[in-house]
């Protein structure tokens, strides 16, 4: 019979982290190591920090609407988001569109069941469809938060529609890109 070696122990422990049901939060990465897995002088912790898929959909209603020049308005609203890595999520948005160039730029909080917060920005276009229906598309890039995601970093793309004749404007759209926490 042949001895177990401290190689064969390695590989036993990597084989046992590979499990589909092993914990999905990211483990702490080499100091040392850029993302490259090569010290390139300029890398950090962070930037070795694994890049999860992350993707889902939002529903969202306007509950006020600021005029801020008379091209530009600002849109609040509140809506839930089912999204991987968050769950069930709360959503906050303040986004400014010009009226005439049918750009938008927001800033967006989303706040998981447990009470980690994900900060997030956006820029993008849109395109009204009479009478009332805006397409929008844009990129949302994930800017930090707290708890878990503290230092996190990531973009989404983003794509979806408003419904603007209601008093309450409703949206629904859904992320689809990546995030490293």
């Amino acid at each position: 019979m042949r001895a177990f070696t401290p190689p064969a122990v390695l590989l036993a422990l990597v084989l046992t982290g590979c499990d589909r049901a092993a914990p999905t939060a990211p483990l702490p990465a080499m100091a040392s190591l850029g993302a490259s897995g090569i010290d390139g002088g300029a890398s950090s912790t962070h930037d070795a920090a694994p890049q999860w898929p992350i993707k889902g959909h939002c529903e969202a209603e306007t509950i006020e609407v600021v005029p801020i020049s008379p091209t530009v308005i600002r849109r609040i609203s509140l809506g839930t988001c089912q999204l991987s890595h968050l769950g069930r999520t709360t959503l906050r948005s303040v986004a400014e569109t010009n009226l005439v160039t049918l750009e938008q730029t927001g800033e967006h909080t989303l706040t998981a069941a447990n009470g980690d917060v994900l900060d997030a920005t956006s820029a993008g276009t849109a395109a009204l469809t009479p009478p009332s229906t805006l397409h929008f598309t844009g990129v949302t890039t994930i800017s930090g938060g707290t708890g878990r995601f503290a230092n996190a970093r990531g973009v989404m793309d983003v794509a979806g529609t408003s419904d603007l004749s209601g008093a309450r404007q409703r949206s629904s759209f859904t992320y689809d890109g990546w995030i490293a926490y």
